[in-house]
């Protein structure tokens, strides 16, 4: 995968900076979505880049075996529609705006390195995230985007 940046993607270096909060929202919701696709191929995330697979390989290979022609962001809202549908199942049993948290560790200031001194801006980002991937306020997707992705039966 490169780091965390993959232009095939949408997800920039720009979006891959340490530590800058800005773009995290964004990299957070197209690097979950891409997992949720990669795992439902049962492929091993650690091997696409690492094999020397792209994104766009990968999904030659896939459009081969099915017959159909993907493109990338056809896939990529695949993988949402699963993330979204994982989603919707984890609140069916309970998980809440509350559970949407960091390790206990990332809300104490690091004594060195690249965080030194610094708390990520959790709440902010959660905000931006949510709004992102148009879920509402608690984080549950709206009825809108279940209509979009087409999952407005659960």
């Amino acid at each position: 995968m490169s780091g965390f940046y993959m232009p095939e993607i949408g997800v920039s270096e720009e979006h891959a900076k340490f530590f800058d909060p800005e773009g995290k929202a964004h990299l957070a919701a197209k690097m979950q979505d891409y997992c949720a696709l990669i795992n439902s191929l049962v492929l091993c995330l650690f091997m696409p880049d690492g094999g020397g697979l792209s994104f766009t390989s990968i999904l030659n290979i896939f459009n081969s075996i099915t017959g159909w022609d993907w493109d990338i962001q056809e896939a990529m809202t695949c993988g949402e529609r699963i993330f979204t549908l994982q989603r919707l199942i984890n609140q069916r049993d309970g998980y809440t705006k509350k559970d949407d948290k960091l390790p206990p560790k990332m809300y104490v200031p690091a004594k060195k390195g690249f965080r030194a001194g610094k708390i990520p801006p959790v709440n902010d980002l959660l905000n931006e995230y949510y709004q992102l991937r148009e879920w509402d306020k608690e984080g549950r997707p709206t009825k809108e985007k279940l209509k979009k992705l087409n999952l407005m039966m659960l």
